[in-house]
């Protein structure tokens, strides 16, 4: 690891610059600007706090590599170069790095490449950024340390060599994956498919659904619904108050437990399965008690939602044929399957409104020949091969 810097100055290919000033900070983001693509990850933990907890952002281009510590700088100042118009930031798998970085920094970049999404139009499934580099660029990553603790000062040269590997070669990567999705005239696909999952990366659950999230609340009796709601929320709203696991003020069994049981006193509360009176400490168990009784006297019983399919009776059929298609047309298109839809997306699109198949690369792609078949003016049919293909009638 380089030694402090006033200023980010231009690094060798094969050693990356610490950032841990402002001044240096600023500076970078004075060169980011200037950039036509920048590759970024970030390396975090997640073990001992409810939102992952950056530990390091790395940033790489032509010439030039960079290790940001979260630690010692102001990330806001990232803002700028985030909000180019004119710069792409690449990433692989880009919906925790997001996530994580709006959080440090307040925005997101507005220009997106991710290298998972755009190999998912040649045919590769959620690939690993280790072997989209040895398929396409003949590059072998160093072995990660699945025990790294990122959060750890001063990191172990491995740790640099490997943090910094993860950005070295993505540039090569998208001008290697760009130019084949330009052969195949799906370009333009991959950026509508990126800008899409940017939008709607996940976001926050409402503290009033948690509950739906634990399986064993999911078929708790009407009666107990209320508590299991109740106490879930709590539990979630303190965990990310204290930015804590939501296991380590209660486990999911003690929720559905108290649900069930809806204890009036302390004594009680402590008798409950799972909970421990010592660990929940003096006046939090009197809380929880609070909620619980607040429970007790709602008369509202949230309800487990329920998928009501848009589909008349017996079209099972139609739509299970339709589905095979696409699966059949991702296959011979050499797409991700997952990419065009599922069967719900396949149901909503023939009987529904809102379907993702019905606009887009994905309607030129498939929609088409789904309304056809529909209609009954094309069929599916076995080849000699067993693969399936399309006929006119």
């Amino acid at each position: 690891m380089s030694s402090r810097h006033s200023h980010a100055p231009t690094p060798s290919s094969s050693q990356p610059i610490w950032i841990d000033s402002d001044r240096a900070l600023q500076s970078l983001v004075d060169t980011m600007v200037h950039q036509e693509s920048i590759a970024v990850d970030t390396e975090f933990l997640r073990e001992r706090t409810y939102y992952p907890k950056l530990a390091l952002i790395q940033l790489a281009w032509p010439g030039a590599c960079y290790l940001i510590d979260p630690f010692a700088v102001d990330l806001s100042s990232l803002a700028e170069a985030f909000d180019s118009s004119t710069t792409t930031f690449v990433f692989h798998a880009f919906e925790q790095d997001l996530d994580i970085l709006d959080r440090a920094v307040g925005i997101v970049p507005r220009n997106l490449f991710d290298t998972q999404i755009a190999a998912g139009f040649l045919g590769l499934t959620k690939a690993s950024l280790v072997n989209l580099l040895e398929r396409f660029c003949g590059i072998t990553l160093p072995k990660a340390d699945r025990l790294t603790d990122w959060t750890d000062r001063p990191l172990r040269q491995t740790q640099i060599d490997y943090a910094a590997s993860d950005v070295l070669w993505l540039l090569e990567l998208k001008t290697t994956l760009t130019t084949e999705l330009t052969k195949r005239e799906r370009a333009q696909w991959a950026q509508e498919e990126t800008d899409l999952a940017a939008a709607k990366r996940r976001l926050e659950i409402p503290l009033d659904d948690v509950w739906l999230r634990i399986k064993e609340c999911r078929g708790l009796p009407a009666d107990a619904r209320r508590y299991a709601q109740a106490v879930a929320r709590w539990r979630e709203q303190r965990a990310r108050e204290l930015d804590i696991p939501n296991r380590f003020i209660l486990s999911d069994l003690s929720i559905a437990a108290i649900a069930q049981a809806k204890p009036r006193s302390l004594v009680e509360l402590g008798a409950v399965r799972g909970v421990d009176l010592r660990r929940l400490g003096p006046g939090v168990d009197q809380e929880l008690l609070e909620v619980v009784a607040d429970a007790r006297n709602s008369n509202i019983t949230p309800k487990i939602p329920t998928y009501e399919s848009v589909a008349p009776r017996g079209s099972g059929a139609l739509i299970s044929l339709c589905t095979a298609w696409v699966y059949a047309k991702a296959h011979h298109e050499e797409i991700d399957p997952a990419l065009i839809g599922t069967r719900d997306d396949v149901t909503e699109f023939l009987f529904g409104s809102e379907s993702r198949l019905k606009g887009g690369w994905r309607y030129d792609l498939i929609g088409s020949d789904l309304l056809a078949i529909k209609a009954g003016k094309k069929a599916v049919f076995v080849t000699k091969n067993g693969t399936l293909a399309l006929t006119s009638l």
